[in-house]
């Protein structure tokens, strides 16, 4: 696993308005913003959102900053990748119901002492998918070859290339860009 370091952890408490409340689309609108202006003070990789403050956050204000962030850095941000961190139970259940809705998934874990700990994929994935990161996960950093190579399904390159793309596009794994691209899990060290 990775080591956190405390320029990639922004805290969404301290975006938010007076009121302190992660409540409704305006005021997921108004943290998305700042959390776009904070984009630029982060090192490449995972950063995390750090709720370990924030005891609640209704579904509408996480649609608005959680997944469109996430949203916007995977497609205007390279190497920016979304993490939720220390969020509490009545958040993750919420992200768990916007996920579901939205056929979506999403990493969450906590952060202690500078570890990562307790990481989960939130929401749901198909099974082939699911088999997919799977694989990613357990091999710690593989090419498409060596993917194919290893699992015992019997697909072509181009099926495996699109399934590890679906699940970058989830950000869940990270492409280097190498040739061949290599892949791993979003929170594994390169």
């Amino acid at each position: 696993m990775i080591t956190v370091k405390s320029v990639n952890v922004i805290s969404i408490t301290d975006l938010l308005a007076a009121d302190g409340l992660a409540s409704g689309t305006l005021a997921g609108r108004r943290v998305l913003c700042r959390l776009i202006e904070r984009l630029a003070g982060l090192e490449p990789g995972p950063f995390f959102l750090d709720f370990s403050a924030t005891p609640t956050a209704t579904a509408s204000f996480l649609r608005e900053t959680v997944l469109a962030l996430r949203t916007y850095v995977l497609e205007f941000a390279s190497g920016l990748y979304p993490v939720v961190a220390n969020a509490g139970d009545a958040i993750v259940n919420d992200i768990e119901a916007v996920l579901e809705n939205r056929k979506d998934s999403l990493v969450v874990c906590q952060l202690a002492a500078g570890e990562v700990l307790d990481v989960r994929v939130l929401g749901p994935l198909d099974p082939t998918l699911e088999r997919t990161l799977q694989s990613v996960r357990s091999r710690r950093d593989l090419t498409v070859g060596e993917l194919a190579k290893a699992v015992p399904e019997r697909i072509g390159a181009a099926a495996w290339h699109n399934r590890l793309s679906m699940l970058c596009r989830r950000g869940l794994i990270i492409a280097d860009g190498g040739k061949p691209a290599r892949y791993r899990f979003v929170l594994e060290s390169p």
